[in-house]
């Protein structure tokens, strides 16, 4: 019985792990597209070297 609640216990962590490391990838993908979308939108003068 013991054993059986360990392993709900472990699984359930790992089943948060799990969902917290997809929703900082998922995050960090977006922050990453805004800021590529933030740099194609700037006007010409303000572009490096521009």
């Amino acid at each position: 019985m013991e054993t059986m609640l360990g392993l709900g216990l472990f699984a359930l962590l790992a089943v948060t792990v799990v969902l917290v490391a997809v929703e900082r990838a998922e995050r960090r993908r977006l922050e990453q597209r805004v800021e590529a979308l933030e740099r194609a939108h700037r006007r010409p003068w303000e572009w490096p070297g521009g």
